[in-house]
């Protein structure tokens, strides 16, 4: 979900339904509650959607474009889109030579403005016999361009996180995204658009554990803030040159964060910077990245040779800084259906820092090459799409050298 003003557009390649009521009718055998949580989530949601309350939608464009249908005056504007997104994935991986072959994410959402002043996204993905919450989140406007921002959902640090999963040029993020990006997180955030929207901003308090868990330490806060500049018009975060305003754009970035996270099984404060830019000319498109993270340090027990502690020793943990990013560039055929895509990422760790009784690897994190070519074949835009890439990794470590290939399949439904 990327920060700005709640905006509501009619999409040209959507489906329409019809309001009337729809009967919605489910069979769960699970034996017990906890079993039948999922489906019955799913089915509560599902029947929200299309309720007999539920508005007459025009052509609605997917969450991967990020873009929301929007309902015809005379009617009720709390449900303005509905999907749901299917990924599957079959990937390969040298020298192990292993095959995976898996649904690499399937999802589900509503979006909708409640009370005409309250907009909310509703997000959940289907993982096995688990459903997970990825956003429940409520945006209001305040006053003039600032909108608050209340829930679940990606904290704004990073383009390449804060564009959808569905919206990307290769089939995944890059390594260096994974590396610095701390995702989706539960929190309180101010942001819009200023200056004719050519000026995009956000800051927001987070907690500090994230979904899924991760490093963050639990009861602990983030800070993180990004501003856009794009001084030529509308520059979303959505890769490649479609659904991106024809002509010319330049979006340029900052972005920074402060949080606590388990390093060496002590608790450090961690600072992370982000610069990031991109262009589009024509059918081509470039995407670049810059992460910058800061050592950190921790006073601890100073741990003796014998693995007693001494007395009253203190030692101060000194553990180094990081550095990567990305650059990303694909060029769309003239008849918007085919794209080739070639990606850069790295991460480089800063030398090892001076400290007492750290824990191997904790100071010794290698670096990290990643360089991919990919091909996309546009088959109703990012709604529905073929993907396939292929990287090779290197570490600087006694590791071998990797290959990965991977094929996936995406298709937006409703």
């Amino acid at each position: 979900m990327g920060e700005g003003r709640w905006t509501t557009t009619r999409g040209g390649d959507g489906i329409s339904l019809t309001r009337h009521r729809l009967r919605l009718a489910a069979t769960l055998k699970a034996k017990t509650v906890r079993d039948r949580l999922p489906a019955l989530l799913t089915v509560i949601l599902l029947a929200l959607c299309v309720g007999p309350l539920g508005p007459s939608l025009g052509p609605a464009s997917s969450l991967a474009a990020q873009e929301v249908a929007a309902s015809e005056p005379h009617q009720p504007a709390w449900l303005a889109g509905i999907g749901a997104r299917l990924q599957l994935q079959h990937s390969w991986e040298h020298p192990d030579n292993h095959h995976t072959t898996r649904v690499r994410r399937g999802r589900i959402w509503a979006r909708g403005l409640a009370a005409n002043r309250f907009g909310y996204t509703l997000q959940a993905e289907l993982a096995g016999d688990e459903l997970q919450l990825l956003d429940a989140q409520v945006s209001t406007h305040l006053a003039g361009p600032v909108h608050l921002w209340l829930g679940q959902g990606k904290v704004p640090f990073g383009r390449q996180q804060l564009n959808s999963s569905g919206a990307l040029s290769l089939v995944d993020r890059s390594v260096a995204d994974g590396r610095f990006t701390p995702a989706r997180r539960v929190g309180v955030k101010l942001h819009g658009a200023a200056m004719d929207d050519h000026v995009t901003f956000a800051l927001g308090r987070f907690e500090a554990r994230g979904i899924g868990g991760g490093p963050g330490v639990p009861g602990r806060s983030m800070v993180a803030g990004r501003l856009v500049w794009t001084p030529l018009g509308a520059y979303p975060t959505v890769e490649s040159p479609l659904r991106i305003p024809d002509g010319p754009r330049l979006a340029l970035g900052v972005a920074g964060l402060s949080t606590s996270e388990e390093r060496g099984g002590h608790r450090a404060r961690v600072s992370r910077w982000a610069g990031e830019g991109a262009l589009r000319m024509g059918r081509l498109q470039v995407v670049t990245e810059a992460f910058r993270e800061e050592g950190s340090s921790v006073v601890a027990p100073e741990e003796m040779a014998e693995g007693g502690l001494d007395q009253g020793g203190m030692a101060r943990l000194e553990y180094p800084g990081a550095w990567g990013g990305h650059l990303q560039v694909g060029l769309l055929s003239r008849d918007l259906a085919h794209e080739v895509v070639v990606r850069h990422a790295l991460i480089r760790p800063d030398a090892s820092g001076h400290s007492t009784g750290v824990e191997p690897g904790v100071n010794d994190e290698p670096g990290v090459s990643e360089t991919g070519v990919g091909y996309t074949r546009y088959l109703d835009g990012h709604r529905t799409k073929v993907q396939a890439d292929i990287h090779r990794i290197s570490r600087d470590s006694d590791l071998p050298t990797e290959a990965r290939i991977r094929l996936q399949l995406t298709m937006t439904l409703w």
